[in-house]
């Protein structure tokens, strides 16, 4: 059986930056609703202390360290702790150099293939959705893992051919 040439050929060198906007683009719902059940809970512990300090004439000082205190706490999860996971998983993937994939278009199929040598084949109709940034094209697979693909990196095909061939646009 001949292996038939792909369709559309992407290739994406994972830089940091890459990495990282990639990251920031799939940071998951899951996450983001967790973080603001807990600002809304932050929020809610914060006005039933303003009701106790009003009804009781105490001091009000005692708020602004309320104040602060959940700042910092909405800062680190929202801002410092997807960095420093962030950062871990890159040094994680990067350290037999600078990552690359090589993502093949074919039919009814793609194909990741990593730099280490790896090789992933992913239906089309396990793709559930799409994400877009400045510089990448984000494909979601049912089983939670992500595809991305740089919009400059086609050798061949286009962004908008892979869309067309995946939804079938």
């Amino acid at each position: 059986m001949a292996v038939k040439e792909p369709l559309a050929v992407n290739t994406v060198e994972m830089t940091e930056a890459v990495f990282h906007e990639g990251a920031r683009a799939v940071l998951s719902r899951k996450y983001n609703r967790l973080t603001a059940k807990v600002a809304v809970v932050l929020l809610a512990v914060l006005a039933v202390l303003y009701l106790i300090v009003t009804l009781t004439d105490g001091n009000a000082a005692i708020l602004g360290g309320e104040v602060i205190l959940y700042a910092a706490v909405l800062i680190w999860l929202r801002v410092v702790l997807p960095r420093t996971e962030e950062k871990k998983a890159y040094c994680a993937l990067s350290q037999n150099g600078l990552p690359w994939r090589e993502t093949s278009f074919y039919g009814d199929r793609l194909i990741v293939r990593s730099g280490a040598g790896e090789e992933t084949e992913i239906a089309y109709s396990d793709i559930t959705s799409r994400r877009e940034t400045a510089r990448l094209l984000i494909l979601t697979c049912s089983n939670g893992s992500e595809v991305l693909l740089d919009k400059e990196g086609f050798s061949t095909g286009s962004p908008a051919e892979v869309c067309r061939l995946i939804w079938q646009e």
